[in-house]
């Protein structure tokens, strides 16, 4: 395994380790000893990749909030490209909620960070509100989308 393939491992594992432990015990109360324990690293690897026990929170939220994009990308190109498919955006969102299931029932868990879920309907109402507006700036919208059907079984 070369270095690069080690230090993912080392932060997949300290990952890891927090979404276990916050679904143990508050958020607020994991600590950097408790985080090197339970993803066998050492604390000087640990430091390699994150700041403090908040830090590795911060990121596990960020990336989630990353994925959990409406659109997944800032460039007008993109947004061009799915204006008039809130469907097919609802849709991937889902898949993405499935994908990571555990870690959205951690961080919005009892003892997950509130204020996630506060960034996460924040986001959520932004970006609707941005693909609404999007639509009616390229014409698209209620009476022009195309749903297709889902096919159902036996036929």
């Amino acid at each position: 395994m070369d270095s690069g393939s080690r230090a993912s491992a080392a932060r997949r594992a300290i990952v890891e380790a927090y979404i276990d432990l916050m679904e143990e015990k508050p958020y607020d109360s994991i600590r950097v000893k408790e985080l090197v324990q339970r993803s066998n690293v050492a604390r000087s690897t640990f430091y390699v990749h994150f700041r403090d026990a908040i830090d590795v929170l911060e990121g596990i939220e960020g990336t989630l909030l990353g994925l959990l994009s409406l659109y997944r990308s800032d460039g007008d190109a993109y947004k061009g490209a799915i204006a008039g498919m809130p469907f097919e955006c609802m849709e991937n969102w889902f898949e993405v909620c499935i994908e990571h299931e555990r870690v959205l029932r951690a961080l919005t868990g009892p003892h997950g960070d509130p204020y996630f879920t506060v960034r996460l309907q924040n986001q959520i109402r932004q970006e609707l509100n941005q693909m609404m507006d999007d639509d009616r700036a390229t014409g698209c919208g209620p009476t022009t989308w195309s749903c297709s059907p889902h096919p159902t079984s036996g036929s």
